[in-house]
């Protein structure tokens, strides 16, 4: 019995936490989208050649891939899903 009650008490905090991170991340997709998205982000990836900046451990399509990616999983929650998920919380 006490290692169903650990797994579900893990269980049930990994949900809290995935839920945290993933309300951040929808405010930081808000917050790019009410900017102007790609427009708004695109000149960080540039060096003032107007070149793709190589210093960066990331690039502009690999950013706007990311958010795609928030956007899908919130669009995934929006189907439904979120309610589960959040019935799960301790």
């Amino acid at each position: 019995m006490a290692s169903q009650s650990r797994f579900i008490n893990n269980t049930r905090a990994a949900v809290d936490q995935f839920l945290g991170a993933y309300e951040e991340l929808s405010a930081r997709v808000d917050e790019y989208n009410s900017q102007g998205g790609q427009t708004f982000v695109n000149p960080f990836f540039l060096d003032e050649n107007g070149d793709e900046r190589s210093d960066l451990d990331i690039n502009f399509a690999q950013f706007v891939a990311v958010i795609t990616s928030v956007q899908a999983v919130s669009d995934l929650l929006a189907a439904g899903h979120a309610t589960n998920l959040y019935r799960g919380k301790p």
